[in-house]
C-alpha cells in the first residue's frame, strides 16, 4: 500500500530526529562543548535522506493524481455523462421527428382550407395569392385579408343580365309633351 504525503512527511521527521538523537549519542563527549551541536558527516547524511523522501514524496503524488484520474475512468462517469447525454439526444431527435410529422400535417390541412375558401374568388384577387408554396400561415393570412375586398367585389357587382331587378325603367312621360317627342331625337325633328 502507498503512503500518504502527510505519513512521508512525518517519517522524515522522524527520521530527522532520530539521526540528531543518534548523532548526540556518537559525539558525546568531544561536542559537549556546544550543545546540540550535530556532526557535519551526520547532518550531510540527513539532509540526503530527507531530500530522497521529498523526491519519493513528489513522485506518490503524482502517482495519486494518475490513480485518480483512472479511477474516474474506471467509475465511468464521463462514459456516464455521455451515455446520459446520447439517451437525452435520442428522445428529443424522436420528439423532434413527431412534432415535424404533426407540423406537416398541419401545413397541409391548413393548405387545403385555403385552396377550399379562395376556389370561388374571383382572378383579380388571386393573382395576389402567395401561391402553394409560401408559408401556409402566411397564406392564410393573406386569405383572411383578402376576403373583406372580395366581400366587397361580390356585393358590387352587376347581376347578371335577365335577372330580376335589372331591367332599366324608361324615363316617367311629361303628359303635356307629345309622344313623337319622345322617339326622335331633337336634331332630327328639328330637320322636317
Amino acid at each position: 500500500m502507498t503512503k500518504t504525503a502527510e505519513e512521508l512527511a512525518a517519517e522524515a521527521a522522524a527520521l530527522e530526529a532520530a539521526a540528531l538523537a543518534e548523532a548526540e549519542k556518537e559525539n558525546g563527549a568531544e561536542d559537549k562543548k556546544v550543545p546540540g551541536a550535530v556532526p557535519y558527516s551526520r547532518f550531510k547524511e540527513v539532509i540526503a535522506q530527507r531530500s530522497a523522501l521529498e523526491t519519493k514524496l513528489a513522485e506518490l503524488e503524482a502517482k495519486m493524481k494518475k490513480a485518480d484520474e483512472k479511477e474516474l475512468e474506471e467509475t465511468n462517469n464521463f462514459r456516464q455523462l455521455a451515455e446520459e447525454r446520447r439517451i437525452e439526444n435520442e428522445k428529443v431527435s424522436a420528439q423532434f421527428v413527431v412534432n415535424e410529422s404533426a407540423l406537416s400535417q398541419y401545413k397541409t390541412i391548413l393548405s387545403t382550407a385555403v385552396n377550399d375558401m379562395t376556389s370561388n374568388w374571383p382572378e383579380e384577387v388571386k393573382v395576389f395569392d402567395p401561391g402553394e408554396e409560401a408559408e401556409p400561415l402566411a397564406r392564410f393570412e393573406w386569405a383572411k385579408k383578402a376576403q373583406a375586398l372580395v366581400a366587397k367585389m361580390q356585393e358590387a357587382q352587376p347581376p347578371a343580365p335577365g335577372a330580376p331587378g335589372t331591367v332599366p325603367k324608361p324615363p316617367a312621360k311629361d303628359p303635356n309633351k307629345k309622344e313623337a317627342d319622345f322617339d326622335l331625337p331633337i336634331s332630327v325633328k328639328r330637320s322636317f
